[in-house]
């Protein structure tokens, strides 16, 4: 049995090292780590596996490095050097982290050697970049080094991982806001070998830096996680809600709104496959034996004591794109009705069928859930046409349609703005209103503005195509689910452009489509970003929460889902 070299859950590095005397610049003389080569990092990771010898054109660095040892997405392995030329830090970091794990290089083909060379040290300042830069805390005569890689395998934030460093130099956690506390931070390039390539890798992931339409990328993107998400339907037929990839756990938590929104997605994969069919008509058994509450004429979704519109809205919408629709067509019909009764005589809605016991905030609520209730009549009545429900359909649109966009500078919030979008879409497709087309103009025009993340800056390579702007904390942390649902509204909002002739539009809108392509593949897992899980197969296709934060949700996929096939059907067609 071998003897790994063990770790603690975040590894600190040269701590509790002799006094040292910091300067106002740069401390440290380096190579630079950016003029590397593509082949200089094939050889420097040759040099690693004994089969070439250290590169001649490295000679003359003397970068300090982190070398790393992986089995199995577990890390087994870890030394930091530095004070001597690269080849030497190198050399040396590989006997030791072998010497301690019982490794030799002959067995290196079981193992991931990832090789971390850090760049020029300064004091941290504008220019530092979370979650990328190694930093270096100096506490008198103690300093420790840890690198945000490992942040975000362990998935904490700054204020952990320096409190967590505060405690390895046995110094009280409020070392981390004391003035005498200095922080240094240097660039660093990360590679391993995957395969027969090498991989250099951006805050733990392989990142493409290029916006475009790939429809080859996007079809993939597709694939997996179609995949993934037919793999997370647990023993009872509904499907898992968060996987947390650094313990390897499954969350306890659950959301019906998400997990009905999942099972829609099911709905729509179940039209052309037999076994996936079989997999969405278990999945409804679930629903209907564990959520079923109905009367006489109407049917709801009870979950902790409570049942919401947009619930019961998106149960619709699973029914409503469901093959086998006639199967539940007494359920739906009652949950037709009931989202009928919740419309109030001036076509708003009521946000539950049955309140809480709690205070809340029945407009935030309506911002989530209006749209989702539009919507769920809408391709209701697309699959019964019962005019009743187009009926109430227009006149709760005609509401909102006043709240929303009349009054955008009054009431404004983003999350309206997707699922509006597909109902006025739905809408205008039916009726040809120009009204509708114009109110997806406002509505997106607005998003891709205010909230579209559009530059890349020195510090930001990965946020492009995020949805999300600092300036307004009040719409809510960034958030990979979000993003999927923003980028699926400006889709349709790019098709109703085109419909409408509005070329500045729709160049407009296929900017912003690709930026967010861009932001949700990069988000995507697939097997080279999930060198640190123990079970990729848990995470391979599925979308994490953010750049900064390694979990996954049901509906992270399913929104990126939902937009990428509708991306997929429209440039297709081009």
């Amino acid at each position: 049995m071998k003897k790994f070299f063990a770790l603690n859950t975040i590894i600190v590095l040269a701590v509790l090292m002799s006094a040292c005397t910091v300067s106002r610049t740069q401390t440290r003389s380096g190579g630079d780590i950016t003029a590397i080569s593509d082949q200089q990092k094939d050889d420097l990771l040759a040099f690693v596996y004994g089969q070439w010898p250290f590169p001649n054109t490295l000679s003359d660095y003397d970068n300090p490095v982190i070398l790393l040892l992986r089995q199995d997405g577990k890390r087994v392995g870890a030394e930091f050097i530095e004070g001597y030329s690269l080849e030497k830090n190198i050399e040396t970091a590989k006997e030791s982290v072998f010497s301690k794990s019982n490794v030799s290089t002959k067995e290196l083909d079981n193992y991931s050697v990832h090789l971390h060379i850090l760049g020029n040290r300064k004091l941290q300042d504008s220019t530092y970049e979370l979650w990328s830069d190694a930093v270096k805390m100096v506490a008198g005569e103690k300093n420790g080094v840890y690198r945000w890689t490992f942040a975000i395998e362990e998935n904490k934030n700054e204020q952990d991982m320096r409190t967590i460093l505060c405690e390895n130099l046995q110094l009280a956690k409020s070392c981390v806001g004391e003035a005498w506390v200095i922080y240094e931070y240097a660039p660093e390039l990360h590679i391993a070998r995957t395969e027969s390539w090498v991989v250099t890798f951006y805050k733990g992931k392989l990142l493409d830096t290029q916006s475009a339409i790939d429809l080859g990328e996007i079809r993939k993107g597709i694939t997996v996680a179609q995949k993934w998400l037919l793999e997370n339907i647990d023993g009872l037929w509904k499907f898992t809600y968060v996987f947390n990839p650094t313990p390897g756990t499954y969350s306890t938590n659950n959301n019906l709104i998400r997990q009905f929104m999942a099972s829609r997605i099911l709905a729509e994969m179940s039209k052309d496959d037999e076994n996936i069919l079989t997999l969405h008509q278990r999945n409804l058994d679930y629903i209907f034996k564990t959520r079923y509450q109905e009367d006489k004429t109407n049917w709801w979704v009870l979950y902790a004591g409570t049942s919401k519109l947009g619930a019961i809205a998106i149960l619709l919408r699973t029914l409503a794109a469901s093959p086998i629709l006639d199967t539940y067509k007494t359920q739906a019909d009652k949950l037709a009705q009931t989202i009928l009764d919740l419309q109030n005589s001036d076509g708003s809605f009521n946000p539950w069928w049955i309140e809480p016991t709690y205070a809340y905030d029945k407009e935030y609520l309506l911002t989530f859930y209006s749209g989702e209730g539009i919507l769920g009549l809408i391709e209701y009545y697309l699959r019964t046409r019962e005019q009743r429900r187009l009926d109430a359909a227009i006149k709760a649109q005609d509401y909102y349609l006043d709240r929303y966009v009349t009054q955008i500078n009054e009431n404004y919030y983003p999350a309206y703005v997707p699922r509006h979008t597909l109902s006025l879409y739905n809408l205008y497709i039916l009726t040809q209103d120009a009204r509708y087309a114009d109110a997806i103009f406002t509505l997106n025009d607005k998003l891709i503005d205010e909230m579209l993340h559009t530059a890349v800056e020195t510090w930001s390579h990965d946020l492009l195509g995020r949805f999300y702007n600092e300036r307004f904390p009040q719409y809510g942390t960034p958030h990979s689910a979000s993003d999927g649902v923003y980028v699926e509204g400006v889709a349709y909002a790019y098709e109703i452009a085109k419909m409408r002739g509005d070329i500045q539009r729709q160049e407009k809108y296929r900017t912003a489509i690709e930026l967010g392509v861009h932001n949700l593949l990069n988000l995507q897992y697939d097997d080279v970003d999930a060198y640190f899980v123990e079970h990729p197969e848990r995470v391979i296709g599925a979308l994490r929460f953010s750049a900064l934060d390694n979990r996954i949700r049901t509906d992270t996929t399913q929104h990126a889902l939902d937009a990428l096939v509708k991306i997929e059907q429209l440039f297709s067609e081009e």
